[in-house]
């Protein structure tokens, strides 16, 4: 069966689960953020929900919209220096990016490239329940949908896929991976490792949790061996991402187990809008706090920032896209933005 008569076969539970359309949109005004400041850097991390017709309904009015609040942002001082996107699959959410003043824009891993094998064996079992009636052991039909845009140089990329097979369900339409950028920000003696990464979903693959939670741990295992080639562990870094804890406490688990690995500290993390309650220390799904606590039990999380190095600290979050004046949302996301403090012994080192 070839790649775009899967994806017709995959049609119509996938416009069950992202039906959307934005016709009817009304724009709030740009939320009132003060401008940064001399030192600060700010990151957005937001999952766009740019899908192909009709997975998604017609995304044109909420893109060009996203991109003219940037825009207006950027007049004000305001503007997120950094953009990390997921769901970025059409030329409409890198115009939109250019649309708003980004002058560095790097685009993931394509749907063209190869995913190379798995590096440990994968289970005969879960290869064997692999559907193809899912989108599973087909070729892919999208890109990785990773989008990382900066207003400051982007000094070299390294970008891949997810190994070959490991994805569950629909999500293996698109060639999700990994992609690291290395910025030049001012007061930096060395650039900025960004990373950016979109994980594999939970009952939006449609397949059954032994099996997305099996391609999910691999991921994390592909994602940390990545991390140990690629990131300078003398560099800062911050990562940022859809990381699909999707209510799972084995995904949590799994998730926090390997970001001791990364040596990265959790920043901040976002659910979905009827998961936003108030994060303490009572519930244990939030042990062990946030820097920046979170407004959402830990479990209900999707999108998460991550960061590493002395040089850099984290003051403020600032929610840039969640609802708007009519109740609906430019994507299925909350996108929101990180401000970070660059610390003046960064540049004296």
């Amino acid at each position: 069966m070839q790649k775009w008569v899967l994806a017709a076969v995959a049609l119509p539970a996938l416009l069950l689960a992202n039906r959307s359309g934005s016709a009817e949109l009304i724009i709030s005004p740009v939320p009132s953020i003060a401008p940064l400041l001399p030192g600060e850097l700010s990151v957005l991390t937001y999952n766009v929900q740019d899908l192909p017709w009709p997975l998604a309904g017609d995304r044109a009015d909420a893109l060009a919209a996203i991109g003219a609040r940037l825009k207006t942002m950027r007049a004000t001082g305001s503007a997120p220096q950094v953009v990390v996107l997921q769901e970025g699959f059409s030329d409409k959410s890198t115009a939109m990016l250019r649309a708003a003043g980004y002058a560095h824009i790097w685009v993931g891993p394509p749907a063209n490239l190869t995913r190379d094998p798995a590096v440990v064996a994968l289970d005969p079992t879960f290869l064997a329940n692999r559907s193809t009636l899912v989108g599973e052991a087909q070729v892919p039909a999208l890109s990785s949908g990773l989008i990382i845009a900066s207003d400051y140089p982007i000094r070299d990329v390294v970008a891949a896929p997810f190994p070959a097979n490991v994805c569950a369900g629909f999500d293996c339409l698109a060639n999700k991976g990994i992609m690291l950028a290395r910025i030049d920000v001012p007061g930096f003696a060395k650039p900025l490792d960004l990373i950016t990464t979109h994980l594999n979903s939970g009952s939006k693959s449609r397949t059954p949790v032994r099996h997305h939670l099996y391609a999910y741990r691999r991921q994390l295992e592909a994602l940390t061996r990545f991390l140990e080639a690629h990131r300078d562990p003398e560099a800062p870094a911050i990562f940022a991402g859809d990381f699909n804890v999707s209510h799972s406490p084995d995904r949590l688990k799994a998730l926090q187990a390997h970001q001791a690995r990364w040596k990265l500290t959790a920043v901040t993390a976002m659910g979905k809008p009827k998961y936003q309650s108030e994060c303490t220390n009572a519930q244990p799904t939030c042990k062990g706090t946030l820097s920046i606590r979170a407004n959402v039990p830990l479990i209900h999380t999707l999108d998460w920032q991550f960061k590493a190095g002395a040089a850099i600290e984290a003051v403020g979050r600032t929610v840039v896209f969640g609802g708007e004046a009519d109740g609906s949302m430019l994507s299925d996301h909350i996108g929101y933005a990180v401000r970070y403090r660059l610390k003046r012994a960064a540049s004296s080192t």
